[in-house]
């Protein structure tokens, strides 16, 4: 570590802008004893990187050198929130957070019982895929399944990684084959609906659904995956029924994301309830203040106008530097048609 501290510490002197040599100068003071240096450096890397799971991770570990255990826990928090995939930060949440909250609790022992036992290559496949670096984390996966052709999450991980970079067809055959190897793997035959939904393949979608609840009928979260099926089958009021079931019980607020408010709002505005609707995007953005499909949804109402506050909102996002791409294309959709709504036409142009 003092050699690597020597290595990066110029470096990152003439270069101070530059995440990685920050990072590695953060872990180099922290293995060296530096506390309070890397905590700083982990702070000025953090304004850099403010959605790096890694980032926020390195961070909490110099707080917790500290003994600032509030701020630890609020970094380990964030380093779960961007990057699931980081086991040792799961840990160290499980340690700092308090015994009353047990729904949190419950929610780090679901994932410490998802990555404990994976072997260490695929946890780093998990959290390289996290941190968008799907080609290193695509190498990572096909060399583990040289070792074991038939193990059903590397299976499962490649597939997700085929989808996100586009290969629909690739990850379906994927996760077809997965399934004859291991047919009672859960986890693959989500992953594989999934892949259905986004191939438009919606009856087989919808059958994969219904199978997949019919093992575990008081399931929500099967529930919820045959309500989006129901919806794509234009069965709106039946997925209606689902969606309102688990927002309705508070013992699902895991469930309660931003992208099952977006398909609430979606099937009300198919419905024409535009109001419910509305309140439903809205809803999706507040959970998530960057996700730019809720504001592209509201825009795309055609009649919705945008408060001045959400124009601030939308404009401080697109001129961020850490949005994700396909946030950020919805994000200037949206904005452009608030401008042009006020006729700002070169603003919106």
């Amino acid at each position: 570590m003092a050699e690597a501290y020597a290595l990066v510490q110029p470096l990152a002197t003439k270069h101070p802008k530059h995440p990685e040599l920050l990072y590695c100068l953060a872990v180099a003071l922290r293995h060296l004893g530096h506390f309070q240096d890397a905590s700083s450096v982990g702070q000025r890397l953090l304004a850099l990187t403010p959605r790096s799971g890694r980032a926020h991770q390195e961070y909490g570990y110099a707080c917790l050198a500290l003994a600032n255990k509030a701020a630890a826990l609020s970094a380990f928090q964030n380093a779960v929130a961007f990057n699931p995939g980081l086991f040792a930060a799961w840990q160290h949440l499980r340690q700092l957070t308090p015994n009353s909250a047990r729904d949190e609790l419950k929610r780090i022992d679901a994932n410490l019982a998802y990555l404990e036992p994976m072997p260490e290559p695929l946890r780093a496949v998990v959290s390289q895929r996290y941190e968008k670096k799907l080609r290193k984390a695509e190498q990572s996966c096909r060399s583990f399944l040289q070792q074991e052709p038939k193990h059903p999450e590397a299976m499962r991980l490649l597939a997700l990684i085929a989808s996100e970079q586009g290969m629909l067809d690739d990850a379906e055959f994927l996760l077809e084959s997965a399934l004859e190897f291991h047919p009672d793997d859960q986890r693959i035959r989500v992953s594989y609906i999934d892949i259905l939904h986004k191939r438009q393949k919606y009856d087989k979608s919808y059958a994969q659904a219904q199978s997949l609840l019919e093992t575990d009928p008081s399931n929500r979260m099967f529930r919820l995956a045959l309500a989006n099926q129901l919806a794509a089958l234009g069965r709106f009021e039946e997925a209606l029924q689902i969606y309102d079931q688990i927002l309705l019980n508070s013992a699902d607020s895991s469930l309660a994301t931003p992208r099952l408010w977006l398909s609430r709002g979606h099937a009300l505005k198919t419905q024409g309830n535009t109001p419910d609707a509305i309140t439903s995007y809205r809803k999706a953005s507040a959970l998530r203040s960057d996700f730019g499909d809720a504001f592209w949804s509201l825009a795309n109402l055609k009649t919705y106008v945008f408060t001045d506050a959400e124009i601030d909102q939308m404009t401080e996002l697109v001129a961020e530097q850490d949005v994700d791409k396909e946030d950020l294309a919805h994000l200037h959709f949206a904005l452009g048609k608030a401008h042009e709504d006020r006729s700002n036409f070169r603003t919106s142009f």
